[in-house]
């Protein structure tokens, strides 16, 4: 039995690949075949998992990979853009099969099947986070992005922030150049992923560095400014 977990929220695709791996997988006499609903209990269970990547999203931590079955197959959905370097990707994702939404049914079927059966042959690694390639913001872009992701404009980041306003576009660019993104829409997401991500890392702990929320932020300055306003009157 090879359980398989397709971990996307596009239905039709999910069916699509479904039906696909099981028509492939059925001809080349493997056995029967079972998929299984997204969860962690499941994935830790299944012998073939297909995880969706947006751009940026193969370079940050996946903890819930790291204790997968061994010698199962991970097989990460994303445009070619999206595929970092396989030197620099995180511990949780080495040996990932990386294929695209626009893949010729010919070469998915082929690089299924090999890579299936590299995954059998090969000797399962240890997976740790100690020497793991993953990205992460720097504190002060980290605070850049959390504001962006809030809506404030660079000015506005700028003054709360007392930096130049080349500064703060400056820290922007530096996020979207090393997670390739795109986007304001990507940089939105790859947020959210990247809060959803383990607090600790290689005991570590990860930290949040905006302590008072950046509207509390705002509101205290916006004070201040009234105060100071007053003043002078």
């Amino acid at each position: 039995m090879i359980r398989v977990l397709i971990d996307d929220d596009n239905a039709f695709y999910r069916e699509g690949l479904w039906h696909f791996i099981k028509k492939n997988f059925a001809s080349s006499d493997y056995g029967t075949l079972e998929l299984l609903e997204t969860s962690q209990e499941n994935l830790v269970a299944s012998d073939i998992v297909v995880k969706i990547f947006q751009n940026g999203g193969a370079q940050v931590c996946h903890h819930e990979l790291l204790h997968r079955k061994a010698n199962s197959l991970l097989v990460g959905v994303c445009s070619e853009a999206a595929q970092p370097p396989l030197s620099r990707l995180p511990d949780c994702l080495k040996s990932v099969l990386f294929i695209s939404r626009k893949e010729t049914l010919n070469s998915l079927s082929l690089k299924l099947l090999q890579a299936w059966k590299h995954a059998q042959l090969g000797e399962e690694r240890v997976r740790n986070c100690q020497e793991c390639q993953a990205l992460y913001f720097s504190p002060q872009e980290e605070k850049v992005v959390r504001y962006i992701c809030l809506g404030f404009s660079v000015e506005r980041i700028a003054w709360i922030l007392s930096l130049n306003i080349k500064t703060i576009s400056s820290h922007k660019r530096s996020v979207m150049h090393k997670f390739n993104l795109n986007s304001d829409a990507e940089l939105l997401a790859l947020m959210k992923l990247y809060e959803e991500r383990l607090t600790y890392v290689s005991g570590r702990r990860r930290l949040f560095y905006l302590n008072t929320p950046a509207i509390e932020l705002n509101n205290k300055r916006r004070m201040q400014e009234e105060l100071i306003h007053t003043v002078a009157l």
